[in-house]
């Protein structure tokens, strides 16, 4: 038996190696565990070696696809989408009259499941107040992303897990009006919101009084890299005036049954990589390596939609320049990406975002990235994006290299020879891994993990 006590690191000790190993480790599991099961969800497919905690596949009233959540359907943390949490808040019977703690979190976030036993511990802490409501909202699902995001420039919010208080609609600022609560905030935050217009625009006011985050207030002291449930609820009473009912729980920490510890240095177990050969045909490559280009692609497209921000645009345009220079294959289409993005400039809604991906996805012959089930070289992982993130830039390393060693392109169309300055092929060593560093802060939404990544990848 592991029992971690009160407090859970939020520390990455990998070197980059053993972070390569790990996230790929944790996008590639297959399906050897059995499912548990209940009224509103099941336990999802594992393998003894995963890391995190176990998922779970849970239906909400009123969504037509079940979400992924690192909660339990039936537990004492409430499963939400961004659509089911809106509903809620606006409610007055429910978000009119109650406290709601919200998470943002996303799944394949190690320091997200790190923070699984905290949140669990204080929503039981505080179980059994009558105004006292969790919420906690998957942000790697791209049904989430706009509240995901209108969340994340209201409250300031640059990481996850990110912890937000709602109050009742009726106290305290919630009680001004919009244009005087747009004013209040972030001016990132104002800026998006004069850009948004519709549904959305209803949308993000009706999120707009969940502006109190949890800022840990050990950052700058010994220990602050860890996440405690004890501060956790002293910030949330403070806040809110609620009572701790349960405080003992607050102190009980993770205790993960019948864990076994895992060597990182050693090779995954059955099933593991035995999924990359045909079946019944083992050692036999069940996919050429023109299969993890496309593959790859359409996760970067599909990661894109979900994960761009307008304050990262310039980052974004960066990174497919220099795909458009690298990447084996559809450099042009790149290309045309880079001028479409350069058009557009910075955009605040979302849904502008996929209009602009379909059409040139339209354009330049590349569809099926809005099916995660297309990228078939990543089936059965527990992140199919994640797992085309890590491909991708293997991929464009393998081809950066290849012109390193040989002199020539790895079957790029020399997109970027159609342009002023075209003969600016050579790539160094710098530039490559300035593009990794730059791709891993603008898609990798586990900021702990990117900032020692980035200290690392050096």
């Amino acid at each position: 038996m592991l029992r971690l006590h009160r407090r859970t690191s939020f520390r990455c000790e990998f070197t980059t190696t053993g972070l390569l190993w790990v996230a790929t480790a944790a996008a590639c599991v297959g399906f050897a565990a059995s499912e548990e099961a209940s009224a509103h969800g099941r336990l999802l497919p594992a393998v003894p070696w995963q890391p995190g905690p176990r998922r779970y596949s849970v239906a909400l009233p009123g969504e037509p696809q079940p979400t992924v959540s690192l909660y339990p359907p039936d537990g004492v943390v409430n499963v939400a989408t961004g659509n089911t949490l809106r509903t809620s808040l606006s409610d007055p019977k429910d978000g009119g009259a109650n406290w709601y703690f919200v998470e943002l979190y996303e799944h394949m976030c190690p320091h997200c499941w790190y923070a699984v036993p905290i949140v669990t511990d204080v929503a039981h802490a505080f179980k059994g107040n009558p105004i006292w409501r969790t919420a906690a909202v998957n942000c790697h699902m791209k049904t989430n992303r706009e509240v995901c995001l209108f969340l994340e420039m209201i409250s300031g919010a640059a990481a996850y897990p990110t912890f937000l208080l709602c109050p009742p609609k009726g106290q305290g600022g919630a009680m001004w009006g919009a244009n005087k609560l747009v004013r209040t905030l972030p001016e990132a935050a104002q800026s998006l919101f004069s850009h948004l217009a519709g549904e959305a625009r209803a949308t993000f006011v009706d999120l707009l009084h969940c502006r109190t985050r949890f800022k840990p207030q050990r950052d700058s002291q010994p220990g602050g890299e860890f996440l405690s449930a004890a501060e956790i609820a002293d910030w949330v009473v403070q806040q809110t005036g609620l009572s701790c009912a349960n405080p003992g729980r607050l102190t009980q920490g993770a205790d993960f049954v019948d864990k076994m510890i895992q060597n990182p240095f050693s090779p995954p177990g059955p099933p593991g990589w035995l999924r990359d050969d045909k079946e019944g045909e083992p050692g036999v490559l069940a996919f050429s390596p023109e299969h993890r280009w496309w593959d790859a692609l359409l996760g970067f497209v599909s990661a894109l939609n979900i994960r761009y921000r307008p304050h990262k645009h310039n980052l974004i345009v960066s990174c497919v320049q220099f795909l458009a220079r690298t990447f084996p294959v559809k450099g042009r289409a790149l290309l045309d990406l880079v001028k479409r993005l350069l058009a557009k400039g910075p955009m605040h809604n979302s849904r502008d975002v996929t209009k602009m991906l379909r059409d040139w996805s339209k354009h330049n012959k590349l569809n099926g990235w809005e099916d995660e089930g297309n990228i078939q070289t990543c089936s059965g992982s527990s992140s199919v994006s994640n797992c085309a993130m890590w491909a991708l830039l293997h991929v464009t390393l393998t081809a950066v290299a290849t012109r390193g060693i040989t002199g020539r392109d790895l079957n790029n169309d020399q997109a970027m020879a159609q342009q002023p300055g075209g003969d600016d092929m050579k790539l160094s060593i710098i530039s490559a891994v300035d593009f990794v560093r730059t791709y891993i802060t603008v898609f990798q939404t586990c900021h702990h993990c990117t900032v020692q990544f980035n200290a690392e990848f050096t």
